[in-house]
């Protein structure tokens, strides 16, 4: 069914991607964007991505997707100074899977070469919660990425198979947390102690942080104390088309 589902949304160019921003709170500046696939059903909605993807993901079907995702990334870069977004990441969902995978590691870094793109413009944010079985090919394909200028995301930290083992061995630039680390930061002590210490732990290796999922101004005041100001979520901008996103600009919190 998700094979075939997918190749139905290939067939009939029902592939998009909706951009979501990242906000610095210090400088109250969109440092980033991520572009999240979005596979439409046929009936004015979307499939669910966490069932779809990780079934196809492994098939050779799937390069054609990641192949139309950069089809749409490559509008959005003809565009992105435009709009205001000149020195903004521009970041794409993949899984662990993906970026393994020696044909789609190459497909990035001529994308790369082919819009000559500088470095830092263009970041991959990898999920997580998919296996990353071998540390020495993933190591090795996340340099060759890192080489050519694309800036890493670890995505997802802080969820089911989260590995801290993994900031050891792999040339991450970024880590996202994960929604559910914050979800009940507001009412939880532990929770806020849990977020502290992976701020400190984080900003010890040197990473940048990302926090996903904000939706409450509490949430982001709680977490703009522990240092970490790079924030995305609903209470900024939920991922909208393109030709929206210039209409949503960052969330002034004049408290911070």
């Amino acid at each position: 069914d998700a094979l075939r589902n997918t190749i139905d949304c290939i067939e009939h160019q029902r592939i998009e991607l909706a951009y979501q921003k990242q906000v610095n709170l210090e400088t109250n500046e969109v440092t980033g964007i991520e572009a999240l696939l979005r596979l439409q059903d046929g009936e004015g909605g979307y499939l669910p991505n966490d069932e779809i993807i990780p079934q196809i993901e492994g098939e050779s079907l799937f390069s054609l997707v990641v192949l139309e995702s950069l089809v749409q990334l490559e509008k959005f870069f003809a565009i992105k100074e435009e709009i205001g977004f000149k020195d903004a990441t521009l970041y794409l969902n993949v899984s662990a899977h993906t970026i393994m995978h020696p044909e789609f590691c190459s497909i990035f870094t001529d994308f790369v070469e082919k819009h000559n793109l500088a470095p830092n413009q263009f970041g991959l944010e990898v999920t997580e919660t998919a296996e990353l079985a071998d540390i020495n090919i993933a190591s090795e394909s996340l340099q060759t990425l890192k080489d050519q200028g694309i800036k890493i995301a670890l995505d997802d930290f802080g969820v089911e198979r989260s590995n801290i083992q993994r900031l050891q061995h792999y040339p991450i630039d970024i880590v996202k947390l994960d929604r559910s680390l914050i979800m009940d930061i507001e009412a939880s002590e532990k929770a806020r102690k849990m977020v502290g210490s992976l701020a400190v732990l984080l900003k010890s290796l040197e990473l940048d942080v990302t926090v996903e999922g904000i939706e409450t101004e509490e949430q982001a005041q709680i977490l703009n104390n522990f240092g970490l100001t790079i924030h995305q979520g609903y209470l900024y901008s939920k991922p909208v088309p393109p030709n929206e996103l210039e209409l949503n600009g960052p969330k002034k919190l004049d408290s911070f």
